[in-house]
C-alpha cells in the first residue's frame, strides 16, 4: 500500500499515480521545512503547491490541506488535497527509503529498495 493524497476537490483534468505520489512528496517536504509555497517546473508540466498549514478531516481520516495548481499541457488542473503524513510516511519507509529536500531549483529526492 503506497502512501496516499485524498482530493478534496479536482477540477480540470485527472492526475496520474507519478503525478499524486509526486504531489505527496513535496507536501512531506513543505511540511519538513516549513514553506508555505512549491514552485515545480518539470518536463510536460509546470505549477504551484501551497498550505497554509490547516488541518482537515473527511470521514475519519485528518491531515494538513495543500492546494495546487498544474500546468499540463494545454490544460489547468486546480486540487485542494490532504496528506496524513505520520501515517504515510511511516507506511513508505517501510516499502522504500526516500530522501527529499526543498533546494531554490525544486524538490530533489531519491527511492532506494530497502536491503532485505
Amino acid at each position: 500500500m503506497l502512501p496516499e493524497i485524498y482530493c478534496l476537490m479536482v477540477a480540470g483534468g485527472q492526475l496520474t499515480p507519478d503525478l499524486k505520489e509526486m504531489l505527496f512528496h513535496i507536501a512531506l517536504g513543505m511540511i519538513t521545512e516549513q514553506t508555505r509555497e512549491f514552485r515545480l517546473k518539470e518536463d510536460g508540466f509546470e505549477g504551484v503547491i501551497t498550505t497554509e498549514f490547516e488541518s482537515t478531516t473527511l470521514g475519519g481520516l485528518s491531515g494538513t490541506v495543500f492546494e495546487a495548481e498544474l500546468d499540463i499541457g494545454a490544460k489547468t488542473v486546480r486540487m485542494r488535497y490532504f496528506v496524513r503524513p505520520v501515517r504515510d510516511a511511516a507506511i513508505l519507509a517501510k516499502l522504500m527509503y526516500v530522501t527529499f529536500r526543498i533546494t531554490p531549483r525544486g524538490l530533489e529526492f531519491i527511492r532506494e529498495a530497502p536491503a532485505n
